[in-house]
């Protein structure tokens, strides 16, 4: 068997951690706990890998808290159908998989009752920590033809429109009780969590290609004037946007082409200290709902952001370690905590 298996965050872990559990069993190292740790550690690309690199040294070093982190982090999704050209046995799933819907249950039985199932089951409400479960229950068939689901970004080939899909982004916090929305309100022209799911901001999306990033589009008018997508610009004029930078940026209402730099933030006194690139077509989406941020490099690849908030604002880092880092050595470093966004239907 292949022992070169690479797991790179874009679906589900529960294929790679059965094919990760394989190798070892072939090798008799099923039950060495170290020996499965470094082993999986080395099986990380690209999204999965930058997660991976956030975690505490004693996650990572802990067979146990290491598949339990995985299986939060990237939980399995039911019922998703293999799609043409996808290796049954891969350990990535394209955005483009949408779960079907199972067969129609039984008459009276609690499958029977009826139930939300808008892009890939998110929960209507967010989890109240990281470890709470992101997949809702399975929607029920009707008795003649299921009815399609609403899709994710669709695959290249598929010509037909896609109806636009409307949510609002839950900030899900690695410290339990600092959680809650992104609001309507914001600090200087910048967005900020709020608690209270009556305040959060509304946003709509149209989904591209697999794969693509998408705008966020602005349900809720800003008193500045006519602002209409949602986007991210940079602290620096030029920031290196890679592994172990400690570069950041901030979410910002933006108008017309971002060339222009028509962005909210412009509007508070912190905009001149906030003059680097921005944009808006940043927004990936994944299977479980999860929202975030990809930067286009200089070499034309897009590079996962991470999520995190500072002191109740919305902050997008390259690396959350290096970022981490270097705010602790300062006085704040009690405001800063890890996070994620996840898109509920409304």
């Amino acid at each position: 068997m292949d022992d070169d298996i690479v797991f790179r965050g874009e679906g589900p872990c529960d294929v790679f951690l059965r094919r990760a559990r394989k190798v070892a069993f072939e090798k008799g190292k099923h039950k060495d706990g170290d020996w499965m740790a470094g082993y999986v550690s080395t099986c990380f690309e690209g999204e999965a890998l930058k997660w991976y690199e956030g975690l505490d040294e004693d996650v990572q070093d802990d067979w146990k808290q290491l598949r339990t982190a995985l299986l939060e982090r990237f939980p399995p999704v039911s019922g998703h159908p293999p799609q043409p050209g996808l290796d049954p046995s891969s350990s990535s799933i394209p955005l483009s998989c949408v779960p079907t819907a199972p067969a129609a249950p039984q008459a009276g039985s609690l499958e029977s009752q009826p139930v939300t199932w808008i892009h890939g089951k998110v929960p209507t409400s967010p989890p109240t920590s990281p470890g709470a479960a992101l997949i809702g229950p399975a929607p029920p068939a009707p008795a003649a033809a299921p009815p399609p689901a609403p899709s994710l970004p669709s695959t290249p080939g598929d010509a037909r429109p896609s109806a636009p899909f409307r949510g609002r982004l839950a900030v899900i916090s690695d410290s339990p009780g600092k959680g809650g929305y992104v609001g309507k309100s914001r600090a200087e022209g910048f967005y900020n969590v709020t608690e209270d799911p009556n305040q959060a901001l509304r946003v709509e999306y149209t989904p591209r290609g697999s794969g693509q990033p998408v705008d966020f589009r602005l349900l809720d008018s800003l008193p500045e004037g006519d602002f209409d997508r949602l986007g991210v610009v940079w602290h620096n004029e030029k920031p290196i946007v890679a592994a172990l930078s400690t570069e950041y940026a901030l979410c910002v209402a933006v108008r017309g082409p971002a060339s222009e730099r028509n962005v909210s933030c412009k509007t508070g006194f912190l905009y001149p200290v906030h003059r680097g690139p921005v944009d808006t077509t940043v927004w990936s989406l994944s299977l479980d709902g999860s929202v975030y941020p990809v930067w286009k490099t200089d070499d034309r690849n897009y590079y996962p952001l991470q999520t995190a908030v500072f002191s109740q604002r919305l902050v997008f880092v390259p690396d959350w370690k290096a970022y981490r880092e270097e705010v602790i050595s300062t006085l704040w470093s009690n405001f800063v905590d890890k996070a994620r966004l996840v898109l509920e239907p409304i």
